[in-house]
């Protein structure tokens, strides 16, 4: 070993990489972390230079609740820097699947929880094996307090020499904090069958310390295991090489402050993609968790404006966000796990809903305070900017709204589709009149005379026995006239994690699809389709299109409302069968060369290339990627609430509820919709539950524009993800009882609000706004809520300085947490 590389030291840091769930339920897991943690601290106890590495906080929130004899003992090795906290969060997410206000609570409740328990700051976010890193963490944790990060993988990375050591990360606002890496790990698996030379475990232990050892000055370097325990003979052979170069158990802060941050190479942007499968993989857990993220937060509006106004608690929430914070954990809710994990996450889920809806149900009626005779609805939009939309109520007879207005109302089976208009971040209520004024709905089948509608934007025909949609109004239009939200299949025969793509996708002419009726009144003209395979028809047997697969068959649904652009559209699978992917696509009447494919991203967007399977006369829109990277990644992109593929004359803003897996180009927007992997990794062959078979509903939202993207595009993206909530009541108390109106409003449409709850510390309301196209602005914020003055704090919700809510100053993308006193 030159003398060169003898200079410095190795930081070894010793660390148990603990999944939350995986191959194992959470239970199973914990009953494991017990004997690891237990053997750690028989290794503190016996080798007192030994230390150790905790990140995420719910491993030691758990052992402590099931052994709180060794509370004591836990509490004085971290006070005395034996036991090194970081992480933060309470689980290590998956950073593109999760909305950002969960983001952001996941690492500010386990940093609270480190503080009050430890009375210990944590000054590093740990994101080991995160499936790639959007663009607005360096931002989330910075504003945390967080000054360094160990991060997850890091797919887009440049392979120069300058960023294989540590480096500064710039997100999206211009935020930034270094990111430490190690040299190496210290071995502790080995093969022992099939190749050329076997090694004992100590064997590989020896040879991976000498490689560390070998690196030039002051290297971090990991001593970590997973399921097992850790070998105790790391002491001798650390012993054994100290000669060499200095080996020393330490802490993952002792070595980030050897780190001069000041002369750092910066990177600028996200980490992604990275196992793209997984944005698809298990597709009901991202519909769940869409549905899960909104039912807590507009279950906390609710009871935070209870409290408000009434004094009374809507009821609390913590243990759901822990919950969700599992089911967030990143080979949770990216669906690579096995079935027992899939049911108990389901379990979750269902769990947290429950709660979420308990305590709306509680806050709707606490803040009614009267009751009346008269049936009726009070609604809550919790979002900002006012919204006309539809609303999906009882039949309880024609509806009026709070001013004895005649709302249009449209029957859709056994429920009343009303148009309201409901404020911003406020209340608006309907009440029901006579039954009999409601008009009913015409009702064609694919066989009926009439083949021609009207819906005021647009002019649909069915003559052919297919939909044809032309557009009115717009000067280019972008929907072509057939086409729009058509279902694609093709062979893919990937892992849980990536896809395997075997062709190309499956001939239209083995699709059959056909109108089976249409709805038409005053509220909308819904156009049903129902399709299936029909390979029998050209001479094959159903399992001859490729290996694995048996039968699909779907319903499509597409709403088009009276005198407006938007279209929804929801898509009904059956699946019987594997080595499959679904998915359904929106060619666009657009220039790909001059568009730009945006995506939502946590607290923003971004824009992002596509970057596999492009026709060639297109390469100059290609976004490239490394082969490692193309490994695992081969075409979508994460798609939070929606994604915009624009250019200068219009285009189209395509919100999902919970459809992750989208790529835009040639003009299209490709959005997986399931898959059914079933080739072999990591030790793992995916079971029956994760071929996706039979029934899923997707739902998506469209909006045809003109011109490019606009703020109005990424407001629409978050309103469909964020629907009016409805309270129903056979007595609805009279109006001068009840909340109505607009309690908060922004004046800019590209500020948007992530949260309205309770302090943490119970004193006053926190209000968090972001800005969401990176477009810095100066906003006014009205508010009629009885609130005395108006603090900026930090997104911690500590410190604070009043500011004036008529000029509230935005950087692009930049997140502002607001207490109201």
């Amino acid at each position: 070993m030159s003398s060169e590389n003898n200079k410095g030291e190795v930081f070894l840091i010793s660390h148990h990489h603990s999944d939350l769930v995986w191959r194992r339920t959470k239970k199973e897991y914990n009953r494991i972390r017990e004997e690891q943690i237990l053997h750690v601290l028989s290794l503190l106890e016996k080798h007192p230079e030994f230390r150790f590495t905790y990140a995420q906080s719910d491993i030691l929130r758990t052992f402590m609740r099931d052994f709180p004899e060794c509370e004591p003992t836990i509490k004085a090795l971290v006070a005395t820097d034996r036991i090194e906290l970081v992480g933060g969060g309470v689980s290590i997410p998956d950073m593109n699947l999760s909305c950002g206000e969960a983001l952001l609570r996941n690492f500010m409740y386990g940093k609270r929880f480190y503080q009050k328990k430890f009375s210990r700051e944590v000054n590093i976010a740990w994101l080991m094996d995160a499936f790639g890193m959007s663009g607005q963490i360096p931002q989330i944790l910075s504003k945390l307090g967080f000054k360094y990060v160990y991060p997850g993988r890091m797919p887009g990375l440049p392979g120069t020499p300058e960023f294989g050591k540590c480096f500064n990360w710039q997100g999206l606002d211009g935020s930034a904090l270094a990111v430490i890496r190690e040299a190496g790990g210290v071995e502790m698996g080995t093969h022992v069958c099939n190749l050329p030379m076997v090694y004992t475990i100590q064997e590989r232990m020896r040879a991976s310390l000498e490689n560390i050892c070998r690196q030039p000055g002051d290297v971090l370097a990991l001593f970590c295991s997973e399921e097992g325990v850790l070998s105790e003979n790391i002491f001798a052979e650390t012993a054994r090489l100290n000669d060499a170069k200095k080996i020393r158990f330490a802490t993952a802060e002792e070595f980030a402050q050897t780190v001069d941050t000041d002369k750092l190479p910066v990177f600028a942007g996200e980490f992604n993609p990275e196992f793209t499968g997984c944005y698809t993989t298990r597709s009901r857990l991202k519909r769940l968790n869409r549905e899960a993220e909104h039912a807590l937060l507009s279950g906390e509006k609710i009871s935070a404006l209870c409290t408000l106004f009434t004094g009374n608690s809507g009821g609390a929430l913590a243990e759901s966000w822990n919950r969700l914070f599992y089911c967030q954990f990143h080979d949770g809710i990216c669906g690579c796990h096995a079935e027992t994990v899939y049911d108990e996450m389901q379990d979750w889920y269902r769990e947290i809903l429950l709660d979420a809806n308990r305590a709306q149900t509680r806050g709707f009626s606490l803040l009614m305070e009267k009751s009346g005779e008269q049936p009726g609805a009070l609604l809550f939009n919790p979002t900002l900017g006012e919204r006309q939309e539809v609303a999906l109520l009882e039949n309880r007879g024609a509806p009026v709204d709070g001013d004895g207005n005649n709302l249009p109302c449209q029957r859709d089976g056994d429920k009343l589709a009303v148009k309201v208009k409901a404020p911003s971040f406020g209340f608006a209520t309907v009440r029901y009149a006579d039954p009999g004024k409601i008009e009913a709905t015409k009702i064609s089948n694919g066989k009926a005379t009439q083949k021609n509608f009207d819906t005021g934007a647009y002019e649909l025909d069915c003559t052919s026995g297919s939909l044809r949609i032309k557009t009115k109004g717009l000067r280019a239009p972008v929907l072509p006239e057939t086409g729009l939200g058509e279902i694609w299949l093709r062979e893919e025969r990937g892992d849980l994690w990536t896809e395997e793509l075997c062709g190309v996708l499956l001939d239209k002419k083995l699709i059959n699809e056909t109108i089976e009726r249409v709805e038409e009144g005053p509220v909308f003209t819904r156009v049903s389709l129902r399709g299936k395979i029909l390979p029998e028809s050209h001479g094959f047997g159903a399992e001859c299109i490729w290996d694995g697969f048996y039968t699909l068959e779907w319903d499509r649904e597409l709403t088009f409302y009276r005198g407006e652009a938007r279209i929804d559209l929801k898509v009904t699978l059956r699946l019987r069968g594997n080595n499959t992917q679904v998915g359904v696509s929106f060619p666009l009447q657009i220039d790909p060369l001059t568009a730009r494919p945006l995506y939502s991203v946590p607290f923003g967007c971004m824009e992002r290339k596509p970057y596999y399977e492009v026709p060639q006369k297109l390469e100059a829109t290609v976004g490239l990627q490394s082969q490692s990277v193309l490994q695992k990644a081969k075409g979508d992109w994460p798609a939070l609430y929606w994604t915009d593929y624009s250019d200068r004359n219009g285009g189209l803003t395509l919100a999902n509820r919970g459809v992750a897996g989208q790529q835009l180009k040639d003009g299209t927007i490709y959005a997986s919709l399931l898959r059914s992997p079933t080739k072999m990794a990591s030790h793992y062959t995916p079971d029956a539950g994760a071929w996706d078979n039979g029934q899923h509903v997707y739902e998506f939202s469209l909006l045809p524009h003109e011109g490019g993207f606009a703020p109005e595009c990424a407001a629409f993206g978050e309103a469909f993800n964020h629907p009016l909530c409805v309270h129903e009541t056979s007595g609805l108390a009279p109006e001068n009882d009840l909340p109505r109106g607009t309690l908060l409003a922004v004046d800019q449409a590209n500020i948007a609000l992530s949260a309205f709850k309770q302090a943490e510390d119970g004193d006053g309301y926190i209000l968090r706004l972001y800005e969401t196209c990176g477009q810095g602005c100066e906003a006014k914020l009205s508010l009629n809520l009885p609130v005395r003055e108006i603090l900026e704090v930090g997104m911690d919700e500590t410190g604070g300085t009043k500011i004036d809510p008529a000029s509230l100053k935005f950087s692009p993308f930049e997140i502002k947490t607001l207490r109201l006193g």
